[in-house]
Parts: C-alpha cells; structure tokens; sequence
C-alpha cells in the first residue's frame, strides 16, 4: 500500500517538470519562428529596394553616365585618331581588308618596315568596335587578302627573298570564320613566282571562282580546289584587276613602255570586250568597278585624277550637273589633285580620297554627296578608307612607308 500511495506523487512532480520545460520550448521556437519572419520581411524589403533601384531584377546594374533608353551599340572611334598598338610596332604590309557586316578587318602585319624586315609577315585580325589585333597564322609579306562571296581568302607565295622576290609556288587558303587560323592549302601552280593579283573582293565566277593575275596574264580559278578553269594573256604588265558587283564583267589595267591601256572582258568567258588605249604621259593607273561601269584613276607625275567610264564600251561619263568642280573636299571628275586622286568600294558607296581628305560619290554616276576630313596627331601624309561598319568610316594613315594609325568618321548620313 506504500508503493501504491507514494506512486501518485511521483507521478505528479514529473508532469508538472515535463510541462514547465515543455512551455519553455515552445515559447523558444515562436521567439526563432518570429526572429525567421522579421528576416524574411527584411530580405523582402531589401530586395525591392535593390529592385528599385537598378530596374529590375533582369537588368544589369546601371553604371555611372548611364542614361534610360536602349542599350547602346558597341562603342567605335570618334573622329580624333586612335592608334594601335600592335600595327605601331609591327606595321602593315597592305592596306586591310574588311568582312562586311562584321566589326572585323584584316591585314598582313610585318615586323618592321615592309620590304627592309623579315619577309615572314603574320595574319592579323582587328576589332573596330574595341581596337584590338589579334595575331594568326604566319604568311610571307607578299600575301594578299581577297574575299570571295562572304569569306575571307589568301593569296601568297612559299616564301620571299630578304629583298621581297616572291619564291616557290602560289597558294590559295581560306580563313576559318572569324578568326585568325588557316585552312587547306590549295596550289596554284601556274602563277609566275615573281608576281601575282587577285581581285581584292567582289562575287563569285560560277562554283567557287576568283580571277588572278600574273605577268600579263589573267586566270580564272577554282578557289576550292585550284583547278584552272581558264586563261588570257593581254599582251601587257598587269598593275590593277577588278569584278564588278554582278559578277558579268572584269576591268584590267596594263602598263605598257609608253602607255596604259584598259581592257573590259566577259567575266564568265574571259573574252576580251572592249580593248582602249588610254593617253601617254601617265605614270601609273588603277580600276575599280562598279555597277554599269568603272572607275579607272591615273598619275601624270605628282598630280592625277579620275574617270568614270560606263560599261561595254568604256566611254568617259561627264560630271553630272550639280557636281561643278572646285566645290567637292575631292574632285569627282574633271579635276586633279597633287599625289592623286583614288577610288575605292567602301560598303554600299564609293570613296574618292586624297591626302586626309574623301568624297563620297554616286558609284555609278559620279554624283558628289558629301566630303570627310580626316584628323591626324600630325605627320601622316595620306589616309586609305577601307571599311564601313556602325555608322563610321575607317582608314588607315599612311607616312608614305608605314601605315601606322586607324582613324574613324562619322559617315555622313547621305552616304549610308
């Protein structure tokens, strides 16, 4: 009866300590429950607040300057020159050659001077938006850059001389995409070792096809396997070649011992259309064709000019009205200017430049539309305009031997 009486009592004492400790847990986990929400809420309020502030949760962080409205292009050169580092010390060996509708150009960089260096060269790929060469795969100093259709290909001999003779066999290989490496070889073996031109761009020739030119010789080849498709020989030095945007006709400048002449073939057949002789006197000439004719530049010593002439007949185009003389930054026609005045394709117009200074003109009328200045640190003696990308003309300045500085325009709005 003992055990039974003193049971209840123990009984009584554990329940009442299981329910005071049992009180003190619970009112433990509401304090961490409540401590839980009140961070919560102030991760909430802080998130909003950061939301706020930035815009949105999707959009990055606005920088210092940074205005609403969309976000801007990638960033390209105003109008005070901007010089490459890479192309100040290694130089280019020609003038660059651009991919349309991308922010890349590409050269043939040299160490040193060309022609008084190593003949080794490399290729080099710059960025217009950002400045940056990226150097690849290396080619003698004699290489030349061609795009056929919308790649970029090259033109260069086995090796040079420490004097700048072109030696072994001719190669033709291609770019891979967008970057700075090369693809298959492809020889070309009926080029002469000593010289040889490709049309620096335009269409295709049927499957593949690129003409080039050697001695007095042009050859209409299969870039993709090297096959010669076929050949002329035009009876003179071969200086300049160039294929209009359709693809039908190719313009060939020969200089002979004393004059230069013009000759227009089918660009399919290679059959010699028009044949002109041009005036004695001149120094040297070059093409550049575009729809419905070409645009042909000439030296008679240290001044020159240009001639629009219309296709099928190379017949002289007058200035069209409107465009008198003396009134354009560069003389479309009709007009000379001391070193020369050339034509060059740039994007979807035609470029005449002198010196710092171009015309943009009717490609295919020689109509005036607007005129650029080029700004220079000093020192420079001409500029060479070679592409055309978000808004901006870009060129390279020449001292006469080195390019060493890229500038870039605004491209006037008549000329886009």
């Amino acid at each position: 009866m003992t055990l039974i009486d003193e049971q209840p009592a123990t009984t009584d004492g554990l329940e009442s300590a299981d329910a005071e400790a049992l009180f003190k847990q619970a009112k433990r986990r509401e304090r961490r429950r409540r401590l839980l929400i009140v961070g919560i809420v102030v991760l909430v309020v802080a998130a909003a607040v950061i939301a706020a502030t930035t815009g949105g949760g999707s959009r990055p962080r606005a920088s210092r300057g940074d205005s609403p409205g969309p976000r801007p292009r990638p960033p390209v050169s105003g109008t005070r020159p901007w010089s490459l580092t890479s192309v100040l010390e290694t130089t280019l060996a020609d003038n660059p050659v651009a991919l349309q509708g991308t922010p890349f150009a590409y050269a043939i960089t040299v160490a040193g001077t060309p022609g008084t260096s190593s003949p080794l060269g490399r290729l080099s790929r710059i960025d217009l938006a950002t400045g940056h060469m990226a150097l690849g795969s290396r080619l003698s100093s004699l290489s030349q850059l061609f795009t056929l259709g919308s790649s970029l290909e090259v033109l260069s001999p086995t090796n040079e001389t420490p004097n700048g003779a072109a030696t072994g066999p001719w190669f033709i290989r291609p770019v891979i995409g967008h970057g700075t490496l090369l693809g298959r070889a492809v020889p070309v073996p009926f080029l002469s070792s000593s010289t040889a031109l490709a049309v620096p761009r335009g269409p295709t020739v049927g499957h593949d096809g690129v003409w080039l030119s050697s001695g007095s010789s042009v050859f209409l080849v299969n870039a993709s396997t090297g096959m010669l498709v076929r050949s002329e020989n035009l009876g003179g030095d071969i200086s300049s070649i160039s294929i209009d945007p359709t693809g039908r006709l190719l313009d060939v400048v020969l200089n002979g011992e004393t004059r230069i002449a013009i000759d227009e073939l089918d660009a399919r057949t290679g059959r010699v259309i028009v044949h002109d002789t041009l005036g004695g006197g001149l120094v040297t000439a070059g093409v550049d064709a575009v729809r419905g004719g070409a645009w042909f530049s000439f030296r008679t010593g240290n001044a020159g000019g240009v001639e629009l002439l219309r296709a099928s007949g190379l017949k002289m185009v007058q200035p069209p009205r409107g465009s008198a003389p003396g009134q354009e930054t560069i003389p479309t026609m009709d007009g000379e200017m001391m070193s020369g005045i050339y034509p060059v394709s740039v994007g979807p117009m035609l470029w005449l430049w002198n010196f710092a200074s171009a015309s943009c003109v009717g490609p295919s009328s020689g109509a005036y539309l607007a005129g650029t200045v080029f700004h220079s640190s000093g020192g420079l003696l001409s500029w060479f305009p070679f592409a055309d990308w978000n808004g901006h003309l870009y060129a390279t300045g020449d001292t006469g031997t080195v390019r060493t500085e890229i500038v870039s325009v605004t491209v006037p709005r008549v000329c886009r």
